[in-house]
């Protein structure tokens, strides 16, 4: 038991020392801004494709808010991560939250999240 302890404060730890900044760097790089009504589809596109052409990988959203209008396609390889790990039963406040609003009941529209061949979504909430 000590030890799962003590690996989870490093990790912690690691998390804190390997982020700083994270949020700036995602909204220099790419546009994207935890928070923000402006839709954020497009700069989590750019930022998904990227990891992509870097080969695929984890691309990681910081815990915030993230408007919606549009659809966003997960590339062959890359697994969306947001921060939330474990069941919090509709608390939107915390964790990695998309909200969305494209094509909101419209039943033949695009879906909101698409996936490609070995792709994968974890650690997000979606309201709307």
């Amino acid at each position: 038991m000590k030890r799962y302890l003590v690996l989870w404060i490093l990790v912690a730890i690691l998390a804190g020392l390997i982020y700083p900044g994270y949020a700036k760097s995602m909204e220099k790089e790419f546009g994207i801004t935890a928070g923000s009504e402006n839709d954020q589809s497009a700069g989590i596109q750019k930022y998904l494709n990227k990891i992509s052409a870097d080969g695929g990988g984890i691309a990681y959203l910081p815990a915030g808010q993230y408007t919606l209008k549009g659809s966003i396609t997960v590339p062959t390889g890359v697994t969306l991560t947001g921060s939330w790990t474990i069941p919090h039963h509709g608390i939107m406040s915390r964790g990695t939250v998309f909200l969305a609003s494209a094509n909101r009941g419209t039943e033949d529209a695009p879906a909101l999240i698409n996936l490609e061949q070995s792709s994968g979504i974890r650690g997000l909430t979606v309201e709307g």
